[in-house]
């Protein structure tokens, strides 16, 4: 038979990026270490400056009223299986252009939508590997044993353990840098 024992995580500021947590679960001792992924968050943001950059740049134009928040990425990135003449036709339904492209002649909007969609097909790897990594990672020891991982609300670690294993809780589907107190560790201990 096993119980189920909850711990909420709280970090005393806002400011904190690496949290230390010493959890007592019935009579055993779990010791944590969050620490969030500040040198990625850092080189994520220098890519998100840049697709920003890009974005503002080159506001949507439509019919002489410009828009400066778009999806960069998600904007050429819907073009990218088009052909020439389904990119053709869908230049004459008159979308909102980039005012860059908009102003060009046929054949060089043509030229600059393929540079475009090929650097946001370079960019799109790198923006989903940072998606993956900018987290609160952890390390937690347990009877000498270590377990890594990130703070991800679902699936069991530890699960095959005859005596402990845990996992993370929250009502929120992604733990941002600013979230941790919305957490928590659901711990299932064999009482035997």
């Amino acid at each position: 038979m096993s119980s189920i024992y909850l711990a909420k995580l709280t970090k005393q500021s806002d400011n904190d990026t690496t949290v230390i947590k010493n959890i007592m679960v019935a009579n055993k001792e779990i010791v944590f270490r969050f620490q969030w992924a500040v040198a990625s968050e850092e080189q994520y943001a220098i890519v998100l400056q840049y697709i920003n950059t890009k974005t503002k740049s080159d506001p949507l134009n439509r019919d002489g009223t410009y828009t400066y928040e778009y999806d960069y990425l998600d904007y050429y990135l819907a073009l990218e299986d088009m052909t020439d003449e389904e990119l053709n036709e869908w230049l004459d339904t008159g979308p909102a252009l980039p005012n860059g492209i908009k102003i060009a002649p046929r054949p060089s909007q043509l030229l600059m939508i393929h540079r475009r969609i090929e650097e946001c097909q370079a960019l799109r790897p790198v923006v989903n590997q940072y998606k993956e990594i900018v987290k609160w990672q952890f390390h937690a020891i347990y009877n000498g044993q270590t377990t890594v991982g990130y703070i991800e609300p679902g699936g069991w670690y530890r699960n095959q353990d005859p005596e402990l294993c845990f996992r993370f809780i929250s009502d929120l589907p992604y733990i941002g840098k600013n979230d941790f107190n919305n957490v928590s560790i659901e711990f299932e201990v064999n009482d035997a």
